[in-house]
């Protein structure tokens, strides 16, 4: 992609190329001029292709800046609308794919395999490029203003779509990148993650056109609807987080968390296991010693063999009888080695010794040696109230949260397995998954920062992964707080979403009609 060969117009007015005067003169005036080969000052398309990579690669994820995420798109619908000839559309093609998989590059690092940075990047990269030349011909039909509709819907759609088919679930999301903005977060509550998108998308929308267009100042109205929303989000979100409410049911939950575990040399040695799995009772002894009444392991805390699972969960009963307190032991048992995989899972014990609940993993990561679990979300009921939980990566996907929520759950307990390069920004994403079904959530994570969050996704407890001890003791709610959106789920914004796409084809097919 080289300023030499860009041969393009000044962006197409608001009313597209079906618009018509009420003369010719008129209709020549109202012609946005034609740009020659040359005119555009060398180094204008590679500012925006440098603003591009740099901007997608600082949203989100490590060493991130969230605020960005307002901003980041605004090159890539700019380059969208100046690309010509298929040697232009095939560098932005490659400019996508390579820049999405750096900046999942930034989060793969040991044990994690370098191949994950392509096995996320490449789809969302091609998704995005989809995307863009989609707009590209939305514009070319319908004119500046039927685009930006139709960015928006494409942005909601893809966020809804893509958070509940794709395997990487509210990964692939443009509203995930927020994670950290407890005051924005608590729209999710009413409409979900795709709602922050829709906000992103209408902000970084409104300014690339703006952009584009002869007569920016045609935006103004546009810029204020936006503006008016974004407020609006921040005011509701900053209403709901004072109001609370007065709470009843609590219950002392422990994360418990061990540092040995499968890394990139490989399963430790049986000896350096079995140490860590009476490494696990020791720590969960401290935490009842510390005044929990219900201990949880992170994911895979024992990694064991078939013939020590029996065993080990006997030890569990043991305890949790002996102390009158619950145990969730999450623990992996080797099934071959050759190729390598096991089964993920947890035990849920309760105060008498009994077996509540086993829990396979039903999303593996992509590339993860586990056997899928595909048995019905369970919500059981304790003294403290309704409780459920998932394994990890199963809480990036909206729609386990949201069956939890209309099963009636008040706690989920999340067990969990990171790395530094997702430190901590995986474990704030499950508070957003919280404040949407209105419940706590307790997650326990090796190698990473343990958290427990009430229904408002506030943080009632934080433990990072330096913390040596691996127990943190945090007082939950469990009182669960009913929300819109547990309610109606996404169908507000997929149905938003569908309008504002049906208005851009309508709108496209008209004035292609026309011209």
């Amino acid at each position: 992609m080289t300023t030499q060969s860009l041969s393009i117009e000044s962006a197409p007015s608001l009313a597209g190329p079906g618009a018509k005067g009420s003369s010719s003169a008129s209709a020549t005036s109202a012609s946005p001029p034609q740009v020659t080969r040359g005119s555009v000052p060398r180094g204008a398309t590679w500012m925006w292709v440098a603003l591009a990579l740099v901007l997608t690669w600082l949203v989100g994820h490590r060493w991130g800046l969230a605020v960005l995420a307002w901003v980041a798109p605004v090159p890539w619908l700019v380059l969208a609308t100046r690309a010509q000839g298929w040697r232009q559309w095939s560098g932005l093609l490659v400019l996508c794919l390579v820049v999405h998989v750096a900046w999942m590059a930034k989060v793969v690092t040991a044990p994690m395999p370098w191949a994950l940075a392509f096995g996320f990047g490449l789809p969302i990269g091609l998704g995005s490029f989809v995307g863009l030349r989609t707009y590209r011909a939305v514009h070319d039909r319908g004119g500046a203003l039927v685009a930006l509709a139709f960015y928006v819907a494409f942005v909601v759609l893809s966020d809804v779509i893509g958070a509940r088919t794709s395997e990487l679930g509210a990964w692939s999301t443009m509203g995930n990148a927020m994670v950290g903005d407890l005051v924005l977060l608590q729209i999710t509550s009413a409409l979900g993650l795709s709602a922050i998108g829709f906000l992103l998308a209408s902000v970084s929308g409104v300014i690339a056109t703006a952009l584009t267009i002869p007569e920016p100042r045609r935006m103004l109205p546009w810029a204020v609807v936006a503006a008016t929303l974004v407020l609006g989000a921040y005011g509701f979100g900053a209403w709901r987080l004072d109001a609370g409410r007065p709470e009843g049911r609590s219950v002392r939950a422990a994360a418990v968390t061990t540092a040995v575990g499968l890394d990139e040399r490989g399963l430790p040695a049986d000896a350096v296991l079995l140490a860590a799995v009476d490494e696990l009772f020791a720590r969960s002894e401290r935490a009842v010693e510390l005044g929990a009444e219900l201990v949880v392991w992170n994911e895979a805390a024992a990694m064991l063999r078939a013939e020590h699972e029996a065993d080990t969960i006997v030890r569990g009963r043991e305890l949790a009888r002996r102390h009158g307190v619950e145990l969730v032991m999450g623990y992996a048992v080797l099934v071959d080695e050759d190729p390598f995989s096991f089964r993920n899972e947890y035990v849920w014990i309760d105060r008498e010794g009994e077996l509540v609940e086993r829990y396979a993993k039903h999303h593996p990561v992509p590339g993860e040696p586990s056997i899928r679990g595909e048995d019905p979300l369970r919500v059981h009921d304790h003294d403290y109230g309704r409780a459920a939980g998932a394994l990890c990566y199963d809480y990036d996907f909206p729609a386990m949260a949201l069956e939890h929520a209309r099963l009636g759950a008040d706690l989920v307990v999340v067990p969990s397995s990171d790395w530094r390069g997702i430190d901590p920004y995986h474990t704030e994403m499950a508070r957003v998954r919280a404040i949407e079904g209105g419940f706590s959530v307790l997650r326990p994570v090796r190698w990473a920062a343990s958290a427990g969050f009430d229904s408002l996704g506030r943080v009632r407890g934080w433990m990072p992964a330096e913390d040596a001890s691996g127990v943190m003791v945090v007082s939950l709610p469990t009182e669960r707080v009913d929300t819109i959106y547990s309610r109606v789920g996404d169908a507000p914004m997929a149905t938003l979403a569908g309008g504002l796409g049906l208005f851009a084809l309508a709108r496209s097919v008209r004035r292609r009609r026309a011209s």
